[in-house]
Order: structure tokens, then C-alpha cells, then sequence
């Protein structure tokens, strides 16, 4: 059985990972990139910054399975070796796009404006920081508690910064390719 602290952890673990991805898709993904980057990930990406409450209009499903699908393989498997943590890890952070779409859910359900009013998950205000220009911001989705500790840092500047420091990639993010988001 894991600890109450064990848990904690997992969910702040889950939701930098939930940052990661986005900072990542965000930064990087390019609608050029072939099948299925391009098609899945960076145009959805891109149309969610133009109109960023349209995505709460598909089931949550469309909105999940790319991130519900690995996770579930792979937590089976780190649940059969006895990996919990890792498996809680994973599965937490499958949900951080549904988390996302409640923070743009105009009416969500009573039970997510609880939680979301509780500081259990996001909060439509924390999240909105990150739909402001230069879009380059406020990354994790899940909980508040990870990005209040990155953003005073400038983690994901500074994990840009070293990106292009290593590999010569810089940041897409605002590009022509990108329709400026």
C-alpha cells in the first residue's frame, strides 16, 4: 500500500510531466512533421491556442485516448512488476488533458468547480496565464502547486534555453508554421 506521501508525490511527478508534454508540444511541434506528430499532436496543438475552448466540445475520448492509451499499456506493466508509484504516476498524468479542458469548460460540472475551487486540480484563473501571449508559460495542468514552483525559476526559458544551447533547435513556438501560436 503506498503512503499518503508516496501519493503526493505521484501527483506532483504526474503533473510536471503534464507540463513537460505541453511546454513540448507547444515550444517544438511543427504541423509539417509526418504522420502521426503532425496531424495528432502539433495541429491540434496549434487550432486549441486559436480557439481554446473548442476542444471541450468532443468527448473525452477524442480529447484523451492519445495519452490514455500508452499510459494504460504501460501502467499494466509497471503494475504487474509491482511498480505502483510509476503506475499511479502514468495514469495521473493521462488525465492531465481532461484536467485542461475544465479549465476551459465555461459551466463544468459542480464536482469539478469543488474540486477546481478546492485546489485539487487546475483552476481555470491559473491556467489562463498560459493563454496570454508569448504563450511560453504556465505548462503543468493538472495541479497549481507545480507551475507556482517552476514559474518564479523560469524553468521552461531555461530548459529552452538549454535545448538550443545542446541541439541548436530553437523554439517554434510564435512561428509562421505556427499561425503565431
Amino acid at each position: 500500500m503506498m503512503s499518503l506521501a508516496t501519493i503526493l508525490a505521484c501527483v506532483l511527478v504526474a503533473d510536471f510531466v503534464t507540463g513537460l508534454v505541453h511546454w513540448w508540444e507547444d515550444t517544438y511541434a511543427d504541423p509539417a512533421w509526418p504522420w502521426p506528430w503532425g496531424l495528432l499532436v502539433a495541429q491540434p496543438n496549434i487550432a486549441h491556442h486559436e480557439h481554446p475552448t473548442r476542444f471541450t466540445m468532443s468527448d473525452v475520448w477524442q480529447r484523451n485516448y492519445l495519452t490514455v492509451v500508452p499510459a494504460a499499456i504501460t501502467g499494466a506493466a509497471c503494475g504487474w512488476f509491482g511498480w505502483w508509484p510509476v503506475a499511479l504516476t502514468l495514469v495521473l498524468a493521462s488525465l492531465g488533458n481532461e484536467v485542461h479542458a475544465w479549465s476551459h469548460q465555461p459551466h463544468p460540472h459542480r464536482l469539478v468547480r469543488v474540486i477546481q475551487d478546492a485546489g485539487l486540480v487546475q483552476s481555470p484563473r491559473q491556467h489562463a496565464r498560459h493563454h496570454k501571449p508569448p504563450y511560453d508559460r504556465y505548462y503543468c495542468t493538472l495541479t497549481n502547486v507545480v507551475n507556482a514552483l517552476l514559474e518564479p525559476l523560469r524553468f521552461w526559458r531555461g530548459l529552452e534555453w538549454a535545448v538550443s544551447s545542446v541541439t541548436g533547435i530553437r523554439p517554434r513556438r510564435g512561428s509562421a508554421e505556427r499561425g503565431g501560436f
